[in-house]
């Protein structure tokens, strides 16, 4: 009985993680590219509550990956690094195309995290996003089992 125990969890966990992964793209904002505040409010909005999501997402696949160290968890947790590393990149570009004068210094002070924290950008092409992540979980996984 503990042995099943031990392995619903985690397949519990990995089902919930695959699911709350598979987000859509977030529309870019009208006014991007004018650059007004109220577009630069609700961008930075939208960007702050999805990244917020992504980001609990990929770390708790993260943990997943680093307790019950499989191939499994390896490919939930590259799934979820990918989308969180879409989404980082997609924000930075769009962050980018803001004016550097616009909107209240706390906004401005965002627009800057957004452009400089990313620690992975990803690349344009989507497979290329995807083999980045893996190789990254890969890594993670063979740091953590010793090899």
């Amino acid at each position: 009985m503990t042995a099943l125990r031990a392995l619903v969890v985690p397949v519990t966990l990995a089902a919930a993680l695959t699911v709350a992964c598979r987000t859509k793209e977030a529309p870019a904002p009208a006014s991007a590219a004018g650059g007004d505040a109220a577009g630069i409010t609700a961008f930075l909005a939208d960007a702050n509550t999805r990244l917020l999501a992504l980001s609990n997402a990929a770390n708790q696949a993260g943990w997943v990956q680093d307790t019950y160290i499989t191939p499994d968890t390896q490919a939930i947790a590259a799934r979820a690094n990918e989308a969180l590393v879409n989404a980082s990149t997609d924000y930075a570009r769009r962050a980018a195309k803001f004016p550097a004068g616009i909107g209240s210094p706390e906004e401005r002070r965002q627009l800057t995290v957004l452009k400089n924290s990313m620690t992975m950008a990803g690349p344009p092409d989507p497979k290329q996003v995807a083999e980045l992540t893996t190789i990254a979980a890969r890594m993670a996984g063979a740091y953590g089992s010793g090899r």
